[in-house]
């Protein structure tokens, strides 16, 4: 057991050398920002963040009105510069005036508006859903039911040029056509029926077809002239969302993949937001979300749940994987997971874009190519050029889910952003903000640190002002513990940091541009700061001494070529430590071998920095009668030691572990903290054999063999007569408790003739005694 127990040790201390961490140490430490991953976790006001990593000023903002109601289902422009857009829970549409008024157009006893769309004419249509309802409002909001096709689910809704209204529905999965009339109710008659559960958008392509996006199996079907549907793309996803047809003939679509289920018809309410959004009668953005009982798109269940009572209420769905936009198979994690698909006119299709952790909920295109994307649950809209090019563009001030995105008929540059959660409405303008704030995540430097200077890069345009404040902390998140924010500071190559030491650090860019500069925008390329933690001693967490006879050496190894992970480099910044160190810990350190001797004793610990320092060791010894230490090695790296202890007085003693951090550290700086061992016995004496008595007969012999040692309790005995198999002994009190013991060995049926007795004694330090005994039986 105890030679298990040595190669157990062996094998642990093999690991730890072989996989021993690339050491950091207090140095000065270097933090760059530069890229979309390292800036994306702070807070933004105003400010846009591009896919390469540069910070500048954001497109303006505003906050136009606030809805009673949590959800904003859909949204349209009439010719006349007024906004209509359907909420839920309660099923109102609202009307926004171009002077800001906004009051109820139309509260039906319904629970959601979930599909508006306005005829030629600019009379507005409003679905409704769960009972799949279409109403006509005239100029003053009175209301007649258009059509009552007996769906449960209205989801989208758009014109054709001859003004046949098409609906797209659920729980049957039909595309439903009502023919242009003026009396009411007017007849819908199934235009297409397909074997998917629900269509949840409608759109146009370049040559008239209609195009449907459907779930739970993601389809996006061409309707032709003819009524002959056709699966034009298979996203593999849940469910189409929205879709968005280019002036090329691209498609584009967006995704949820999260799945569907049956929900009990006792499900009373909403869950999620897929919207629909029509900026003219002859087309509709939208996407599907919503339902109370039976099968619902998944993204319909992403936003809400409901209650006891039926009221739906916000979901507290997982957050989502983090990740850059752009990358193939990206998605926002949790049920919330999608991303956006671009089909070509050949039918060739790609995975364009996905938000960076989160779901999609709103998508048009921007007249010169690019798409506008709204997400959730952190309400940033995004402009998307193409996969590889992308910026954060705007968030909303309550980083609600943006639900739907249209543009201002009256103002080409200017868009409107409906967010879910609170129900508001903005209006984004691409003249740029007069001024803005980014705010980085808290940086954590593990340890309480002096903070270096700051050094930005980037430009700053003539009349243009970029200024740079830090403050600190001991808590994760900045509170009122920490310090207040410095006095900002003018852009420079290098900016010293005023907050004091602590283990956070946060900074804040502030920009601001000249009125007159309507597009001049300072740009924040890199930000560069630097750190040092302040020096803590080592810990010594464990020692153990073993005197079983046994050393422990390093087998002399030749060190292998160092290998090369290339998406470790990808990932880390060109000649960052991160890519070095990772490399460094994976050369591998020599293996450790065993030497067995008598007198060996072999001690092993455990130790740690708080820092990373490199740390080297001092072993002392001690003797519990004497007082001043002995210093067996100096200023070893290694955390085990073996020492002959041949000579040594037989007693207990003490072995003290001092660890430094000097090879990191200057020497004022440097730390140390040292460990006692707990009493260990050195014994390399065996007992004292004597023969007390010895009687031999004819054929049988009694021999009376006394153990003494001085130290140690004799723990084992043992005898062998002329090379036969050895025969276990028991003291004569039978049992093995005393530095002194007496054993009867007591032979019979001998053969006449010499023989040649082996007794062995051992005590617990494993010292062993043989004593020879020769007689002879006549």
């Amino acid at each position: 057991m105890k030679r298990r127990g040595f190669n157990l040790l062996v094998s642990s201390l093999s690991l730890v050398l072989i996989f021993a961490p690339a050491v950091r140490a207090v140095t000065t430490e270097k933090v760059d920002h530069d890229t979309f991953a390292e800036f994306e976790p702070g807070e933004f006001d105003n400010v846009s963040l591009s896919s390469d990593g540069h910070l500048t000023l954001a497109p303006a903002i505003t906050n136009l009105a606030n809805a009673t109601d949590p959800i904003i289902w859909s949204a349209v422009q009439d010719e006349h510069g007024n906004l209509f857009f359907g909420t839920g829970n309660q099923g109102k549409v609202y009307k926004l005036t171009p002077k800001g008024e906004l009051t109820v157009f139309f509260a039906p006893n319904e629970v959601m508006v979930h599909a508006l769309a306005l005829d030629a004419k600019g009379r507005l249509y409003a679905a409704t859903s769960p009972n799949g309802r279409v109403y006509r409002l005239d100029a003053d909001g009175r209301a007649e039911v258009y059509c009552n096709p007996g769906e449960t689910y209205i989801w989208a809704m758009t014109f054709d040029r001859d003004g046949a209204l098409y609906l797209a529905t659920g729980n049957h999965g039909k595309i439903l056509r009502v023919p242009p009339s003026n009396s009411t109710p007017a007849v819908a008659q199934t235009y297409v029926e397909t074997e998917e559960t629900h269509i949840n958008a409608l759109a146009w392509d370049k040559n008239g077809n209609l195009l449907a996006g459907t779930s739970p199996h993601g389809y996006l079907y061409r309707i032709d002239k003819d009524k002959h549907a056709f699966v034009v793309f298979n996203s593999g996803d849940a469910e189409i969302k929205q879709i968005s047809v280019a002036p090329d003939g691209r498609i584009y679509v967006s995704t949820f993949a999260g799945g569907t289920r049956s929900e009990s018809s006792s499900t009373a309410g909403l869950s999620g937001m897929i919207i629909s959004v029509t900026s003219s009668g002859m087309s509709s953005e939208n996407a599907p979300k919503a339902g109370t009982s039976s099968n619902v798109p998944s993204s319909s269940r992403a936003a809400t749940l409901p209650t006891d009572d039926g009221t739906p209420q916000p979901s507290s769905s997982g957050s989502a994987t983090s990740g850059s936009p752009g990358q193939s198979g990206m998605s926002a994690g949790g049920p919330s997971q999608g991303g956006i698909y671009r089909i070509d006119a050949n039918g060739f299709h790609e995975r364009y874009w996905s938000a960076p952790g989160e779901a999609i909920y709103a998508m048009t295109l921007l007249p010169d190519g690019d798409l506008l994307v709204g997400t959730g649950d952190k309400g940033r809209i995004y402009s998307v050029t193409s996969p590889n090019h992308w910026q954060l563009l705007q968030k909303t001030s309550d980083g609600s889910q943006v639900s739907a995105l249209l543009p201002d008929a009256a103002n080409p540059k200017e868009y409107y952003a409906l967010t879910s959660h609170p129900g508001k409405l903005y209006r984004l303008d691409f003249t740029l903000a007069t001024s803005g704030t980014y705010r980085s995540k808290a940086f954590d430097a593990k340890q309480k640190s002096f903070w270096g200077k700051l050094h930005p890069a980037g430009d700053v345009p003539d009349n243009g002002r970029l200024e740079f404040s830090t403050r600190s902390g001991n808590t994760e998140k900045p509170e009122k513990t920490w310090s207040d924010w410095s006095t900002p500071a003018p852009f420079a190559s290098e900016i010293t940091v005023a907050s004091p030491a602590a283990r956070y650090l946060q900074y804040r860019v502030t920009f601001k541009r000249d009125a007159k500069s309507a597009n001049a925008t300072a740009q924040l390329r890199r930000m560069r700061f630097y750190y040092q933690n302040q020096n803590a001693a080592p810990i010594i967490s464990r020692i153990r001494v073993y005197t079983d006879g046994f050393g422990v050496t390093k087998m002399p190894t030749p060190q292998p070529e160092t290998p090369v992970n290339l998406e470790q480099l990808l990932g880390s910044s060109p000649g960052g430590a991160s890519a070095a160190n990772s490399i460094l810990a994976m050369v591998l350190r020599p293996p450790l071998k065993m030497t067995r001797s008598p007198g060996l004793c072999t001690v092993v610990w455990a130790a740690t920095d708080p820092n990373q320092d490199h740390l080297v060791y001092s072993v002392a010894i001690r003797a519990e009668s004497e007082e001043q230490w002995t210093t067996l090695v100096d200023k070893t790296e290694d955390t085990f030691f073996s020492f002959d202890t041949t000579g040594f007085r037989e007693e207990l003693y003490h072995v003290k572990i001092t660890a430094s951090d000097e090879p990191s550290n200057t020497p004022e700086t440097a730390r140390t903290a040292d460990e006692i061992s707990e009493a260990f016995l050195i014994d390399n004496t065996p007992p004292a054999l004597t023969v007390k008595k010895q009687d031999v007969g004819k054929d049988h012999a009694r021999i009376v063999v006394e153990a003494v040692d001085n130290t140690t309790v004799i723990s084992s005995a043992g005898y062998s007569l002329d090379g036969k198999d050895e025969v276990a002994l028991r003291p004569e009190d039978l049992i093995f408790d005393s530095t002194n013991e007496t054993f009867v060995v007591e032979l019979t049926d001998l053969s006449k003739g010499a023989h040649s007795l082996l007794l062995h004694a051992q005590n617990e330090a494993k010292n062993t005694s043989v004593l020879k005994l020769d007689f002879e039986t006549k």
